[in-house]
């Protein structure tokens, strides 16, 4: 879980329509499932909600401001400053919302201003884990699979995300082709898909797709002498994912 807290200076503009224009680029954002976004309430209390928006709420463009400030998650501390948001996630991966971060002293890839700057974001702070998980709209995954995953080197992590993604182009997540994705079931009492990843290691990815939920089990060598035990076991933790996803 990823953090991201709106900046409340950030929204002080020249103008209210460039106000307006930079937090319609905040609402285009597609947000990963993982990651909160945050207001403070004072942010209300700026010129331009006093001024503007709550005078004109009954306006298209002022009820879309409204909305997508309402629907941000309410944070009891005021976050303002790369240390109060390292001291409120307990980490420096988070990040900043806002409109105009001129002259706010902020790192460069913290600044979100829209969903450019939201993706350079997740390329510079999300681990390969993250963007893989990150890639489907809704995951399970057993503590093997992150545990298998965790333990390759960064090139052959990379290696599978590459794979993935060749997956979802060519759309055989639902429909193995055979190729990329083949299915390797044993039994008929769960489905089982191999992603396949070549080089630089060769490697099998063993999940299942299920109510629009990908359900990661396990990671294997293809080198593994006992391939038939490998499934057998990605059955077993399928099986369990099936159940409690």
């Amino acid at each position: 879980m990823s953090h991201f807290f709106i900046h409340n200076f950030s929204l002080m503009c020249n103008t209210y329509n460039d106000f307006k224009i930079g937090v319609g680029r905040l609402v285009e954002i597609q947000r990963n499932v993982n990651h909160t976004f945050y207001k403070h309430n004072s942010c209300y209390e700026i010129d331009y909600f006093l001024n503007e928006v709550f005078p004109k709420c009954n306006l298209p463009e002022e009820k879309i401001i409204l909305d997508y400030f309402e629907k941000l998650t309410t944070c009891d501390s005021k976050i303002e400053s790369e240390v109060s948001a390292i001291e409120f996630c307990g980490s420096d991966v988070n990040g900043f919302l806002g409109v105009n971060f001129q002259g706010i002293d902020i790192n460069i890839h913290k600044k979100i201003t829209d969903q450019a700057a939201y993706e350079n974001w997740i390329q510079h702070y999300q681990s390969n884990f993250e963007k893989m998980t990150t890639k489907f709209s809704n995951t399970r995954h057993s503590n093997k699979f992150k545990k298998d995953f965790d333990k390759l080197s960064n090139v052959v992590q990379e290696a599978i995300l590459s794979k993935i993604d060749d997956a979802i182009a060519q759309n055989c997540i639902k429909q193995p082709d055979g190729i990329i994705i083949k299915e390797v079931s044993i039994s008929n009492k769960c489905k089982i898909l191999e992603l396949r990843v070549f080089s630089p290691v060769a490697l099998r990815m063993y999940f299942n797709f299920k109510n629009n939920i990908i359900f990661l089990a396990s990671i294997e060598q293809k080198s593994n002498p006992n391939q038939n035990e490998d499934i057998k076991n990605a059955e077993k933790l399928l099986i369990h994912l099936n159940t409690i996803g």
